[in-house]
């Protein structure tokens, strides 16, 4: 099937849902118009979209965590605590790695040991091999509404799996975890794949279940300037919308430096909605979530709950409707329930203390950091636009197999061509140190140069010392933000 940005018909979408089905027997349990009225009956009230709603108008901001292990009843002890203790407001599973790369088989063999132990031998919830009925367990247990994480390139049976079961949000879109979790995927299978994903959310929302998409765009853990992930956000976005996904969670993640990530916050649902309009989506919601920083954590607790600090304040300040919390021992081990609980309520408390506080953040700077990340991101997504004669997602994959978009430090082969590097400038900001052949203009180089070159004179650094890129990636993990 050609690759074209536009809404699968029902007979795509039933054939592909066919094959889909039947990749593991509780592909059976899977039934949409039932499914349609558990939500109806069971979850109106603990649906992701209805909460986000509510959080805007009362001008709230929700915390939740990553979280999820097998088997079952371990990880309905984990949510109840997280919800109970944690405060957190959507409950997130993670799903394991067998999971994400569709090996069932071998999935089932940890499961069942699991099931049996009552211990985890997987490093996530297999929610394809718990099936809609046990994972209803799951939901039912819980007052919170339920989103799903996984990094997988097809994550279409985790989806259907879910979204029956009474899931109502969904994290992720093709070009993240093609570029960063697969070393041999094509970006235009994983579109393919997704958009049968997002058909799927499409259709709960268009039969009164509504569904969000959170799409992801790529990884800044490593210190990318935010224009370049909101670039793919908004290509994502277009994918979703296309499919009649009709409220999307967009993610920008915190770097550190209170100027930028609350400039950064502030500007990208502008930016994501500009596209829509511009394309036709002009009728879809966008949410904004913030990601506590997904580098690499210090392993001093206090240094952690600070970075935790510093990112929520600047998640509140820039508007976002909810952050995604990070624990405080991410920089030791798996994290602890009573760790990221510890974590969640904290960044729930501050949330409080800062949600009735609208200072208005002014100043020059701030404004110089929300117009370049505009001109950067727009940059970036019309060169897209234009390299699919205006279909986003074959201008993605055209843009990335030429290397015209490179993700820096990409695990994928196919797209790591090794001329994107990024590190920070003297105030802790990020920056491109080498744009490679991304579609810059002039201006916009020279501006990181400039911005780059002030801390290489600063600290009497050599002008071409690449130190200064490994630095800028551990150094929040050291304590410091330069």
């Amino acid at each position: 099937m050609k690759l074209e940005n536009k809404m699968l018909t029902d007979e795509q979408f039933e054939a592909i849902r066919k094959e889909v089905l039947a990749t593991w027997p509780t592909g059976k349990e899977v039934d949409i118009d039932e499914a349609v009225e558990y939500h109806k009956k069971n979850m109106y009230e603990r649906n992701v979209v209805r909460r986000l709603q509510k959080a805007r108008a009362e001008g709230d901001t929700l915390v939740q965590p990553r979280s999820g292990i097998s088997p079952i009843a371990a990880c309905i002890d984990l949510f109840k605590y997280l919800q109970d203790e944690g405060l957190c407001d959507i409950s997130s599973t993670s799903v394991d790695s067998y999971t994400r790369a569709n090996r069932y088989e071998d999935c089932e063999e940890a499961f069942q040991k699991s099931e049996r132990e009552g211990r985890s031998y997987l490093n996530g919830l297999p929610v394809v091999n718990v099936g809609v009925k046990k994972l209803r367990g799951l939901v039912e247990a819980l007052r919170n509404p339920m989103e799903l994480r996984t990094s997988a390139v097809d994550a279409r049976m985790s989806a259907e799996i879910s979204l029956a079961a009474g899931y109502s949000a969904f994290i992720h879109g093709p070009i993240c975890p093609t570029m960063h979790y697969h070393k041999n995927a094509k970006l235009a299978t994983a579109c393919e794949y997704y958009q049968h994903l997002f058909r799927l959310m499409g259709v709960y929302t268009e039969k009164g279940v509504p569904m969000a998409a959170d799409v992801f765009g790529t990884f800044s853990n490593v210190g990318v300037p935010q224009s370049f992930v909101f670039a793919n956000v908004v290509i994502e976005a277009l994918a979703a919308a296309a499919q009649g996904v009709k409220y999307i969670m967009v993610n920008t993640i915190m770097q550190g430096n209170l100027v930028q990530d609350t400039a950064s916050t502030m500007v990208l649902r502008g930016i994501v909605e500009e596209y829509l309009e511009r394309l036709g989506y002009g009728d879809v919601e966008v949410y904004t979530v913030a990601n506590h920083w997904t580098g690499p954590y210090p392993t001093d607790p206090q240094a952690a709950y600070a970075i935790d600090a510093l990112n929520t304040v600047a998640a509140v300040m820039g508007g976002a409707d909810s952050i995604m919390v990070k624990s405080i021992d991410q920089g030791v081990a798996l994290p602890t329930k009573e760790a990221n609980a510890a974590a969640l309520r904290f960044t729930r408390m501050m949330i409080n203390y800062l949600k009735k506080q609208k200072v208005k953040i002014g100043g020059d700077d701030l404004e110089l950091e929300k117009a370049m990340t505009i001109k950067e991101a727009k940059q970036l997504v019309d060169k897209m636009l234009e390299m699919g004669d205006g279909d986003p997602l074959v201008g993605a994959v055209n843009a990335y197999e030429a290397g015209v978009m490179e993700s820096p430090f990409s695990s994928n082969k196919n797209y790591n061509h090794g001329k994107v590097m990024v590190a920070r400038d003297y105030e802790g900001r990020c920056r491109y140190y080498d744009v490679g052949d991304l579609p810059f203009t002039r201006d916009i180089i020279q501006f990181h140069k400039d911005k780059l070159n002030q801390r290489i004179v600063k600290e009497n650094r050599e002008k071409d010392d690449i130190s200064l890129i490994s630095d800028s990636i551990l150094s929040l993990s050291m304590g410091y933000l330069v």
